[in-house]
């Protein structure tokens, strides 16, 4: 984790998840808003809740008391974000995925696919993924075109508030491994906040998170206020359905700017 030990020893705030946070934080502007502290954006194109959450284990370790790490509650999927190779080693992630998710996914079927696609991979590893293109790949990614059809993605304040419901056995046992992260972080004085994308375009992504989101503790998330939402809101915000444009980072990131004082009041 040589990107987040070579600074000094201030608290840091990490934002872990997919290609949305890649887009949805400026942590220069962040740096400037709260220069008390060192901010990391480890977004990686094509993460899932499963990559945040190994990624997470990592970071405790390496990271100093008062430390955040918002974590962006994805859809669960099998196989990992191609970067996400510079971070962990094949046989890690799959004993993670055997052990942690026994969930939907039959492992006898996909063990065969799994490491077929490991053996292509590690072949290009060494030369394809290097750390140059590794740090290329981190930190918060400008994007500039505003979005020019009606916005129809954005979550709503009626998705944050939703009644609790009993959670699937999918759900449960991701709940579970989430609560275990946090009391893990908890104990070496880190904070784990977590939190759900501004846009979600696939349906299946809205059923499988937000129940998890709704049952999670208060006190470890970040919940958007509805004066937010309605701000950000709006297509000149947004690059594609999915992500934040330049300007849609900037209000994103302010908001989030205001979480990280209420947290360390």
């Amino acid at each position: 984790m040589k990107y987040i030990n070579a600074d000094d020893k201030k608290p840091k705030v990490v934002f872990v998840g997919s290609s949305r946070v890649q887009a949805g934080f400026n942590t220069a502007l962040l740096k400037r808003q709260l220069p008390e502290f060192n901010f990391y954006n480890m977004g990686l194109s094509g993460s899932s809740v499963l990559y945040n959450y190994e990624l997470t284990e990592k970071l405790i370790p390496v990271l100093p008391a008062k430390s955040t790490v918002f974590f962006e509650l994805s859809d669960l999927t099998i196989l990992p974000p191609n970067h996400y190779l510079y971070f962990s080693n094949y046989t890690d992630l799959y004993n993670l995925m055997k052990k942690q998710v026994d969930l939907s996914f039959k492992f006898n079927d996909i063990e065969k696919v799994f490491f077929s696609f490991v053996n292509v991979r590690s072949q290009f590893k060494a030369s394809v993924y290097t750390e140059q293109v590794i740090l290329k790949e981190i930190g918060f990614v400008k994007k500039a075109a505003a979005y020019s059809d009606k916005p129809k993605d954005f979550i709503s304040i009626n998705d944050i508030n939703q009644p609790q419901v009993p959670l699937t056995e999918l759900q449960q046992k991701m709940y579970t491994m989430l609560i275990d992260l946090m009391e893990r972080a908890k104990k070496q004085d880190i904070k784990i906040v977590y939190y759900i994308a501004l846009n979600m375009p696939k349906t299946t992504e809205r059923k499988q998170i937000l129940p998890i989101f709704s049952a999670l503790p208060a006190s470890n998330k970040w919940v958007y206020s509805a004066d937010f939402l309605t701000k950000i809101t709006n297509g000149k915000y947004l690059y594609d359905p999915g992500h934040l444009n330049e300007n849609g980072a900037s209000v994103n990131s302010m908001e989030v700017a205001r979480e990280i004082m209420r947290i360390n009041r």
